[in-house]
């Protein structure tokens, strides 16, 4: 396992140095901060409602080609992952209200908002799910979720405690999702980990195969958020989503 956090590491600190990370943490005002979050959990609906088949699926798979003990650590994990996106739904509302209420002249149609066609951050990781499940490595469902897990509770926690410093309860009353997902997934990583590191230890020649999913995991992570500040931004008086 050491190994495999070694050869992680530099796809970790460029998602932690990327601009979008940097600029979100720091430099955007108020309004496009709140506007941010807004699309931060619109899209991330369609980030999260599938996991819990995407993990499924691919320990079946697992079972399927030999690889049992992973198979089943997957299957576990997505009854852990069961009916999630429910709460960024409603956080999603909360907060769009929440803008409503004070923006008369910039309305959001929640509708119109969660039906947007998907940005390719969000198609791009749809698909790494889909193209693991159906693909000769579907072990490496492991090393996705691993680093997804570590961006929760990692990027959220900062997120979650910027906005308490800039808006304080107002905003972070509306961010139940995040939070219950940072602490789900304290929880959470370490049980994945150890998989991952049993699985490493069974396997060490999936070692390169593993890196490189987690990694691809990260990039298309921080093209997420990129897309979701980019809607934030594009949000003016022509009002996209009204």
């Amino acid at each position: 396992m050491e190994c495999y956090e070694q050869r992680i590491q530099q796809a970790r600190l460029l998602f932690e140095d990327s601009n979008v990370v940097v600029n979100v943490l720091n430099n955007v005002n108020d309004e496009l901060l709140e506007l941010f979050l807004i699309n931060f959990y619109a899209f991330g609906i369609n980030m999260m409602q599938p996991v819990e088949d995407w993990l499924h699926r691919a320990g079946r798979h697992c079972e399927v080609i030999g690889l049992k003990d992973i198979g089943r650590a997957l299957k576990l994990h997505a009854r852990r992952e069961a009916k999630c996106y429910l709460t960024i739904a409603n956080d999603a509302r909360l907060l769009i209200t929440f803008w409503n209420r004070r923006h008369k002249d910039l309305q959001i149609d929640i509708e119109k908002l969660f039906s947007r066609p998907l940005p390719s951050g969000v198609a791009c990781y749809q698909k790494l799910h889909e193209d693991i499940i159906i693909s000769t490595v579907p072990y490496t469902q492991i090393a996705v979720s691993y680093e997804i897990e570590l961006l929760f509770t990692n990027w959220n926690l900062k997120l979650v405690n910027y906005c308490a410093s800039k808006f304080g309860k107002r905003i972070t009353a509306r961010l139940n999702a995040i939070q219950d997902h940072v602490k789900r997934h304290l929880r959470h990583v370490v049980v994945t980990r150890r998989e991952l590191g049993k699985f490493l230890t069974s396997y060490p020649g999936y070692l390169n195969t593993l890196v490189q999913a987690g990694a691809q995991a990260i990039v298309i992570y921080q093209k997420y958020l990129e897309d979701c500040l980019t809607s934030a931004q594009n949000f003016d008086r022509t009002n996209t989503y009204s």
